[in-house]
């Protein structure tokens, strides 16, 4: 994501798309069933159907502004390609050229401007939806960050590591410069409450933490999951950087409580559940981690980041579907607000047999 700096997402049309992938891919026109757009954010995503046997593609169009960093998208691509030897994701298919992706040039309102296009296998399943979050799910939506994590450690991308952006754990107390967007005061208070606790207890130890690759955005739009009700998947690296790995869990935990179906009932034990299973399959990570309250801030802290920037990229786009980041105002409210003993109590249930002191 470019930030708020805001950038028309690319609107190629179908005759766009044809060309595109017949020109760099090599699928000629008579191989295509069919087209469809799929929601995004601030890049163009399109599912193609081949003939004859019904295969499946996803054509990736990035916006102008990040594919000025073509650098950093190749590095990303490359881990993709790395990291999908060990756990299920979108796997690139390479240009005609045997490049990890392609360019086109389109005018736009502001002039000619140049895009990076890539094309994916296509990956089966849907998304997780709000008020349908198993606890099953939660244990494998942390099982899977943390199969991620483990797959990660070894690689070695330096600018995908350096990488500082609106949208990394580096970038949330720079939230602050936006927080007017927020028409309702006692929402700005909640952000503000947000943001201070991360400054005052969980930036300064974050900074402290080994610098590893992390994904950045495993939200319920980022995983799959599969005809048997399994979260199996993850989706849309473009927000991977470098940050301690508690971040990357932390964020998972967040937009768990976005899409949880009671936040009284189910809000802890799911975090527990999504916890236990990031924990059982990584238990290296246990001794290097933070402690509850800390935990707690960094997941208001996303929740304030993605409260406040999606609301501003709604400003300019009016795009609908980035409007689902406004679900998490109860979530965060909740959270600032819980008795820090009921977290601990509740997540001791979960993480005490693997041996994790839970403070």
């Amino acid at each position: 994501m470019n930030g708020t700096d805001y950038v028309a997402k690319p609107a190629l049309t179908a005759k766009q798309v044809k060309f595109v992938l017949e020109d760099q891919f090599g699928f000629a026109p008579k191989c295509i069933k069919n087209i469809k757009e799929l929601a995004s954010y601030d890049d163009q995503n399109f599912c193609v159907k081949l003939k004859p046997n019904g295969r499946k593609i996803v054509l990736k169009i990035t916006n102008w502004k990040d594919s000025e960093n073509k650098h950093l998208i190749r590095e990303i691509t490359l881990m993709m390609l790395e990291l999908a030897k060990s756990i299920p994701c979108s796997v690139p298919i390479k240009t005609t050229d045997g490049e990890v992706f392609g360019h086109y040039s389109y005018e736009s309102a502001i002039g000619r401007k140049d895009c990076i296009v890539r094309v994916f296998e296509y990956l089966p399943g849907k998304t997780l939806q709000k008020g349908h979050l198993k606890a099953s799910q939660a244990f494998q939506w942390g099982s899977l960050l943390a199969r991620m994590h483990r797959a990660m450690q070894d690689l070695e991308f330096p600018l995908i590591e350096e990488r500082n952006f609106l949208w990394s754990w580096e970038g949330v107390l720079k939230v602050r410069q936006f927080i007017g967007v927020h028409s309702d005061e006692k929402k700005r208070a909640l952000i503000n409450t947000a943001l201070q606790k991360y400054e005052t207890i969980a930036h300064a130890q974050l900074a402290m933490e080994e610098r590893v690759i992390i994904h950045g955005d495993l939200n319920e739009q980022n995983v799959l999951v599969n005809d048997s009700g399994e979260v199996y998947a993850a989706l849309d690296f473009g927000d991977c950087h470098g940050g301690p790995a508690v971040w990357d869990l932390a964020v998972v935990l967040a937009y768990i409580g976005s899409v949880v179906k009671d936040l009284d009932q189910d809000l802890l034990g799911h975090c527990g559940q999504a916890l236990l299973g990031y924990y059982r399959h990584f238990p290296a990570a246990m001794y290097m981690d933070a402690d509850v309250e800390t935990i707690r801030i960094m997941i208001c802290a996303r929740l304030a980041q993605s409260l406040t920037l999606g609301l501003v990229t709604y400003e300019h786009s009016k795009d609908p579907y980035v409007l689902g980041s406004q679900n998490a105002w109860a979530c965060l409210e909740k959270l600032l607000s819980e008795p820090r003993e009921n977290i601990v109590n509740t997540w001791k249930k979960y993480l005490d047999p693997l041996g994790f002191v839970v403070t």
